[in-house]
């Protein structure tokens, strides 16, 4: 049995390889962004006092909400690139000339992501 080896060249003639990894790229950033910049603001605003200033409350609940948002893009995100992980090797079978599991599947995903942001968690991540 031969292994083929890919390299760099593959996310040039794999288009799905390609938008996997593009994807890859944008939730690292996306990561990045909520760690070195939003998080740290958030964090400092609760530590200026004890309890929290109310003018410190409509910032606070501004980066959660913008924190927020970044999650959900994340993790629509990587359920996507969970389907474009199984199509690397073999792509989903066309109806039509159209991509209708892939787009069923995306079109799952959009509902699930959207129930997620749309849900209220009370006492935060518990």
């Amino acid at each position: 049995m031969v292994h083929e080896i890919w390299g760099l060249s593959e996310l040039f003639t794999n288009g799905i390889l390609f938008l996997k990894f593009s994807l890859l790229i944008l939730v690292t950033g996306l990561l990045l962004y909520v760690h070195l910049i939003i998080q740290p603001k958030i964090d400092a605003l609760f530590a200026e006092a004890n309890p929290v200033p109310d003018e410190n409350v409509p910032r606070i609940s501004a980066l959660r909400l913008l924190r927020k948002r970044f999650a959900t893009v994340c993790m629509f995100v990587v359920l996507t690139e969970a389907i474009m992980g199984v199509q690397v090797i073999r792509h989903f079978p066309l109806w039509n000339g159209l991509p209708l599991l892939t787009i069923f599947l995306l079109l799952a995903i959009t509902a699930f992501t959207y129930r997620a942001y749309h849900s209220v968690t009370p006492y935060g991540w518990v």
